[in-house]
């Protein structure tokens, strides 16, 4: 056996049990993980606490329903405005803020939208209820780019495609907007 010096042998690096372990009292298994038959760790704020356990996820497909059912919604909204003002920077603008007003009011008002509601989904914030208004501001805040002339479009759809990639990559499916909303996410029920 070869010794490394004051830290014991090759095998076996100190004398008293591993980091963070107590010695193993009469006949108990090592000190760590979480023991069974006993409820789990709570979790941090903005990372799912207070959320249901095995909260069924809609997935991808259902939340783009739910969003075209909103779109469609707004979309008889935005032509009356269009009859009103016509087509210009003014009304682009005001579509967007509608637009914008219409998901963020919604989501902290009833948790969920019209056309999440059709589909059986809820916005849940970090705390597991209700999004704040901070929390469904930050989220739906993509919907802005439209204020920008030309290339707002371009920039709302790049962000759909993000927010689309970043939802299916995620086990929570999370998009990047709900996780810079502090950890809202989308549910069933």
């Amino acid at each position: 056996m070869t010794t490394n010096g004051p830290y014991g042998d090759e095998y076996n690096q100190g004398a008293g049990p591993a980091y963070g372990q107590g010695p193993a009292a009469y006949g108990q298994g090592p000190a760590y993980g979480q023991a069974p038959g006993y409820p789990p760790y709570p979790q941090a704020p903005g990372y799912g606490a207070g959320q249901p356990q095995g909260a069924a996820l809609p997935g991808l497909g259902v939340r783009f329903g739910a969003r075209i059912l909103d779109n469609l919604i707004l979309t008889v909204v935005n032509i009356t405005t269009f009859f009103i003002l016509g087509y210009g920077l003014g009304w682009t603008a005001l579509t967007a803020v509608v637009t914008y007003a219409y998901f963020v009011g919604f989501d902290v008002a009833l948790g969920t939208t019209p056309g999440k509601k059709a589909l059986g989904l809820r916005v849940v914030g970090p705390s597991g209820g209700r999004p704040g208004p901070n929390n469904a501001a930050v989220r739906e805040l993509f919907l802005l780019f439209n204020i920008i002339p030309i290339l707002g479009p371009f920039l709302l759809l790049a962000a759909n495609v993000v927010i689309a990639v970043t939802i299916n990559a995620d086990p929570r499916d999370q998009g990047i907007h709900d996780r810079l909303a502090g950890g809202t996410q989308v549910l069933r029920g």
